[in-house]
């Protein structure tokens, strides 16, 4: 490493922010350089480290200066990352090297765990619009997005948080900017009430353009009940005793009723796919069956909006 270099890493430290309490974490730094992020997360108590790079110069260097037996680099490039999941991801510097980002961050969201944060450091250019331009060095081409194309494209699948931007390191032919991203999760809302208590109203106006879909229980039930064929004991109650000016009381005797609880839970699980992102569900549903819905949602973040 440099002069240079050495007395700027510090300075780099403080700008991507890491946490401070690393403990228990498993972290991964993708062309880690000579090492000095990952003997950090060493030292602030995370319990695996692991720091790849393609150059032997930098595994050698880091090898040799970095020994807490907590830290493993291994010399590779990062087409393909190591199939295990990390709580810290670190892409310092670097993205402008790669030809195909998209790729990487694909694979960077798969190995994060639920809760796990990527920490991006890249040089960002300052342009409208959903762009990238090279930019021509002595002995190399690089390639840099626009802040657009970055957060649209890029780091699509991400919810994420600007640390910090604008500054420059010598060398650098654009602005540098820190993103903190995690991973998009579900989220699932109930709006919680009873017959005329108006969350068919706040579902279908205030929540209806943040949600990819509402789910109305009131009419889950009914189309069950109306549905030619019934299979299970729930769908054979529902046909047997939906009563649609009293279903205050079906849905208490659902709560009341393990078995028809669960049946339910499962329906309505159905109704749910994977790749929706924001779920309104809207009925008189009790305690225990949103419980239900949530143990077989994992990785999904749950809000519940009641009548007060």
């Amino acid at each position: 490493m440099t002069a240079a270099g050495m007395s700027d890493t510090p300075k780099k430290l403080q700008t991507v922010q890491l946490p401070n309490d690393m403990t228990g974490m498993r972290v991964l730094d993708i062309g880690c350089n000579e090492g000095f992020f990952c003997n950090v997360a060493a030292e602030r108590g995370a319990t695996r480290v692991l720091g790849i790079d393609l150059l032997e110069n930098n595994i050698s260097f880091a090898k040799g200066h970095y020994t807490n037996p907590v830290i493993e680099f291994v010399r590779q490039g990062w087409n393909f990352l190591p199939d295990e999941q990390f709580d810290l991801v670190l892409w310092l510097s670097a993205m402008h090297y790669e030809k195909n980002p998209r790729k990487i961050i694909d694979q960077i969201i798969s190995r994060l765990s639920p809760r796990g944060v990527f920490v991006l450091e890249t040089g960002v250019f300052d342009l409208p619009g959903k762009s990238v331009r090279s930019v021509a060095r002595y002995g190399d081409d690089l390639v840099y997005p626009t802040m657009e194309y970055l957060k649209e494209v890029l780091l699509e699948g991400f919810a994420y948080k600007w640390m910090a931007g604008g500054y420059r390191v010598e060398g650098d032919c654009v602005p540098r900017h820190v993103f903190h991203c995690q991973k998009q999760q579900r989220t699932l809302m109930f709006v919680v009430g009873g017959t005329r208590s108006g969350k068919t109203y706040l579902s279908s106006t205030v929540l209806s353009g943040a949600s990819d879909k509402i789910i109305s229980l009131d009419d889950v039930l009914i189309s069950i009940r109306d549905g030619q064929y019934h299979h299970g004991e729930f769908e054979l109650y529902i046909k047997s005793n939906l009563d649609t000016n009293n279903l205050g009381a079906l849905y208490q005797h659902i709560e009341e009723n393990d078995q028809l609880m669960s049946g339910f839970a499962q329906w309505i699980r159905r109704l749910i796919y994977e790749n929706d992102r924001c779920v309104v569900i809207e009925g008189n549903v009790g305690d225990r069956t949103r419980n239900a819905i949530k143990a077989l949602l994992p990785e999904t973040v749950f809000w519940e909006v009641s009548r007060v």
